[in-house]
């Protein structure tokens, strides 16, 4: 969420509209898009989106009016709620023959089970604007609906024999380039698009190429489509089903070998950065981003281009009582301490004789497996003259939001806890966590698909890594260590 700072002395816009309006204590429609027009023009109170954030807008003035007019009365603002339109959803059921060995009703049946549990968690799953294509060496809209779909996966009918699918394009090929390109272009507002597929690569000139040259061609055309859409997030949910029929290696794709066995697939999901900040925040789609709850759901990982610093501040006080520091607040008119002064080493009683700093954050706009928001290996401290080390990470609670932290950060997610043993001094600390390319896709990964009774082969994907490093890739430059954030903290000791 953007942020909007509070300049009492400075005369803008914005505050003259605010002592135009609100000093009656109420705001209506009209009033309040005068307020709207003014934030827009002076660009203050913006959101991740780049547009006028109400919950910004309104706070700010709440704040202002409150220290204006020295009224303890909150304003009332006497607007219609705007009803949000729902999100549409395009799916995209991969049709090729390396699919087929998921469909078959003597394996446990997870596949066509987590299709369904993900259509179930679509609200309007019935709607005509919910789209499904058929894809292998094309895309092929199917005269179905995900209504008839899930029906089909909770009836018992297998998936690839329903009429309006099982005639569909040619099995033998996958052109991923076709198939992302149809994603890609049509996942825009409010509309996000889901591909069932293994993922693996596969075109009629497979064989004219070595293995080293098929995997880097699937890397740089992967790149090659997603890096014009950089306001796009991807999210890949990997999950391991039963698999009984046909399996294609890399390098007989035509043969075919029988295979009885478990397998990795995946859902890839694709929308717009604001669209997908709506999936990951709205009540209304808690069970769609509930991935865990997918039948044989192993791991997830969002690719995302979109860096912001988050709310935050430097606590006085925290819940679990580690802080060890006396400080005062910077005076940099900010609502949050980002900046301390006069610090120095409240002794513990305990002998730990180390400075111990608290900062609050909301980093609920950050859309990642929990584990890794508190694993203190992805974040680093740059510039870092005073031995500073992140000690912990901790993720808070409800009942863990005192007083102390609510003040400064009322959404305050995670605690990150900063400790030294050396003498404070004078400098500012760059704290970054870094978006990595996470380890479960390596681990995810083969490179030789040509032995089905290596152990591996139940929980890998031919060149699975060198597709994902093809979306990671396209979002930044080779030099460039991408961040989910940096944020900066000022310490003097005087």
């Amino acid at each position: 969420m953007g942020a909007c700072m509070l300049l009492w002395a400075c005369k803008s816009e914005l505050d003259g509209t605010i002592n135009e309006v609100a000093e009656d204590g109420v705001v209506d429609e009209t009033e309040y898009a005068l307020l709207v027009a003014a934030a827009k023009q002076e660009k203050k109170c913006l959101g991740d989106d780049g547009e006028v954030d109400d919950a910004i807008l309104q706070t700010y003035v709440q704040k202002y009016a409150s220290k204006k007019w020295r009224s303890s009365e909150p304003l009332v603002f006497n607007l219609k709620k705007e009803k949000k339109e729902p999100i549409s959803f395009q799916f995209y059921l991969e049709r090729s023959g390396s699919m087929f060995g998921y469909d078959n009703p003597q394996t446990n049946g997870y596949f066509s089970t987590a299709i369904g549990n993900i259509i179930n968690t679509i609200p309007n799953k019935e709607s005509e604007s919910n789209l499904l294509f058929i894809v292998n060496d094309d895309v092929y809209p199917a005269n179905i609906s995900l209504d008839n779909l899930l029906f089909g996966t909770t009836s018992g009918q297998r998936i690839y024999q329903m009429d309006s699918i099982k005639e569909k394009g040619d099995t033998k090929w996958t052109y991923f380039s076709a198939i992302f390109d149809s994603i890609l272009s049509r996942s825009n507002n409010n509309e996000v698009s889901i591909l069932v597929s293994d993922l693996i690569y596969s075109a009629p000139n497979n064989l004219e190429y070595s293995r080293e040259a098929l995997l880097n061609l699937e890397s740089e055309s992967t790149r090659g489509k997603f890096k014009k859409y950089k306001d796009k997030d991807v999210i890949i949910v990997k999950c391991n089903v039963g698999f009984k029929g046909k399996y294609y290696p890399y390098n007989e794709p035509l043969g075919g070998k029988d295979y009885t066995g478990p397998r990795p697939v995946y859902f890839m999901i694709v929308a717009k950065s604001n669209v997908m900040q709506r999936l990951f925040n709205d009540p209304l789609y808690k069970d769609f981003r509930t991935f865990s709850a997918l039948k044989g759901y192993e791991n997830y990982h969002c690719f995302t281009h979109q860096s912001k610093e988050p709310i935050w501040s430097v606590l006085y006080t925290d819940p679990f009582g580690m802080t060890q520091a006396s400080f005062s607040a910077a005076r940099d008119g900010k609502d949050q301490i980002h900046n301390i002064e006069k610090l120095s080493v409240s002794r513990s009683r305990g002998g730990n004789n180390s400075t111990i700093i608290t900062l609050a954050l909301d980093l609920s706009n950050i859309i990642v497996d929990p584990s890794y928001l508190t694993d203190v290996s992805h974040y680093m401290i740059d510039d870092n003259e005073g031995g500073w080390k992140i000690q912990e990470v901790i993720p808070l609670k409800k009942e863990n939001r005192t007083t102390d932290v609510t003040n400064y950060v009322k959404n305050a997610t995670h605690l990150l806890v900063l400790s030294t043993d050396e003498k404070p001094m004078n400098e500012k600390l760059h704290i970054s966590l870094f978006n990595e390319f996470p380890k479960w896709i390596e681990e995810s990964t083969s490179e030789d698909d040509t032995r089905l009774t290596d152990p591996k082969f139940k929980t890998t994907t031919w060149g699975f890594k060198t597709m994902m490093e093809g979306i990671y890739n396209s979002y930044y430059s080779v030099s460039e260590k991408p961040k989910y954030f940096e944020i900066t903290m000022g310490i003097k000791r005087k």
